[in-house]
């Protein structure tokens, strides 16, 4: 399926990854040893914090995946000291009682994330 976003490559637009990484209603935060890259809340346009800080991901190989219990918010690691830190908290849905997918993450094997209300998380895992 290709992505329609006139920001990216045209073989980021028409290939899938090797992994799949799915942010909704997520706090998530972007880090280099320690100093942050960017935001969830940063400004998404072409030339803007948050497009400058994700570039640093890319190419860069996945090294693990932790996930903290009973938040379920995960940090996920790659090589180079960077680490995205993903938050099931997030004060714009405090409001909501619906049930939503706060992070998915995918591999050819299986599908790992977290769901549900505030306060009130689950993990779930699907192997393909």
């Amino acid at each position: 399926m290709r992505i329609d976003n006139p920001h990216l490559t045209v073989e980021q637009q028409l290939y899938d990854g090797e992994f799949g990484l799915f942010l909704n209603d997520c706090a998530w935060e972007l880090q280099s040893l320690g100093a942050v890259l960017c935001d969830c809340s940063d400004d998404n346009s072409k030339d803007g914090p948050m497009l400058s800080g994700l570039r640093h991901l890319v190419g860069k190989k996945l090294e693990g995946i932790e996930v903290s219990n009973p938040s379920y918010d995960a940090v996920v690691r790659f090589e180079d000291g960077l680490e995205l830190l993903l938050l099931c908290y997030h004060p714009d849905y405090l409001e909501t009682t619906e049930v939503s997918y706060q992070y998915g993450f995918s591999t050819p094997e299986m599908t790992l994330g977290a769901e549900g209300t505030e306060g009130q998380w689950t993990l779930f895992v699907e192997v393909d």
